[in-house]
């Protein structure tokens, strides 16, 4: 399945929107410091970011001394990365390219991130295995993807709704309200399965969103309780059974 690269035009300030709130500001800083330990940002290490969308997890790595490549298919997006990157003096090169034009791209990272990008390209297997290419001897990969038994626990618990629980049971697709777009859905097992087969080895798996998107919203502007569930979602982001529910999977593979 390939979404169109045109709707996320039409979502850019819905989008913006949710990386501003409290729910959109946990994503981003639980996944940077799930990175932490596998980026060496005091020797300038070399990121790609596919697909970088408005350029907050680039922007963020830049400053912490890294050399940041962005590509972005959707020129709108784009456009809000250079204007935050502007904002922040940050240098950070981005550039308006697609997925499938990554052979034009003359670049090796340490580390490279594709973070809520494979659920909307046709071939996520054979990105994998074009990512492999891109990245150095003994560099790694963090991927983020939407976790599919998050639905069924959503639709049971936030929206109290069995019966749609019971649908979405073993369901490959799902809607994105925020993108406003199907996306594919992938377990953890195809995501493991297909790092290996382009040469990776999964070295820790993480999950965001564990509890946290299972509550209801209005706690979250509470800057202390938000603070508390924080705290939390770091200290189960990378056990079991927590990190196995949480809506989003975040694996990182280190290419062999």
């Amino acid at each position: 399945m390939t979404t169109s690269i045109n709707v996320f035009s039409e979502s850019v300030s819905q989008y913006l929107k949710y990386t501003e709130m409290p729910w959109g500001k946990l994503f981003y800083s639980t996944a940077l410091a799930q990175m932490e330990n596998y980026l060496k940002v005091e020797n300038n290490s070399s990121v790609l970011d596919i697909g970088c969308g408005f350029g907050l997890t680039g922007i963020s790595l830049a400053k912490k001394g890294c050399n940041v490549l962005g590509i972005e298919p959707n020129q709108d997006l784009l456009t809000v990365a250079k204007e935050k990157a502007l904002k922040e003096r940050v240098n950070v090169e981005l550039r308006n390219l697609n997925i499938t034009q990554l052979n034009s791209v003359d670049y090796k990272a340490d580390f490279l991130i594709c973070h809520n990008v494979l659920e909307y390209v046709e071939n996520p297997e054979k990105a994998i295995s074009d990512f492999a290419d891109k990245t150095k001897d003994k560099g790694y990969i963090s991927i983020i993807t939407h976790n599919p038994h998050a639905n069924v626990l959503k639709k049971a618990i936030v929206d109290k709704s069995p019966t749609k629980a019971l649908s979405y049971i073993g369901n490959k697709t799902d809607y994105s309200s925020v993108i406003g777009a199907d996306i594919s859905l992938f377990s953890k097992e195809d995501i493991e399965e297909w790092l290996n087969k382009a040469g990776f080895k999964v070295v820790n798996r993480f999950g965001i969103h564990n509890l946290y998107g299972y509550i209801d919203n209005e706690f979250k502007f509470d800057a202390e309780w938000n603070k508390q569930a924080a705290e939390l979602e770091m200290q189960v982001c990378n056990l079991s059974p927590y990190r196995d529910i949480a809506v989003f999977t975040h694996t990182i593979a280190q290419l062999a």
